[in-house]
């Protein structure tokens, strides 16, 4: 059985990449600041989301 945090995180996730899926990137952003509000994310050429240190640079 998973703790109410990790639910409360997969919900986030799914809403995330819902909100993604059909370009909504800002509300998505907005999600993922609530889950970590000091998140780096970017975004590469084909629209993947970048959110390791290594991969943004």
């Amino acid at each position: 059985m998973k703790e109410p945090k990790e639910e409360w995180i997969e919900k986030q996730s799914n809403s995330i990449y819902k909100k993604m899926k059909t370009g909504s990137s800002n509300k998505a952003y907005s999600t993922l600041k609530t889950v970590h509000p000091r998140a780096s994310v970017r975004a590469d050429a084909v629209w993947n989301i970048l959110t390791e240190s290594a991969t943004v640079l």
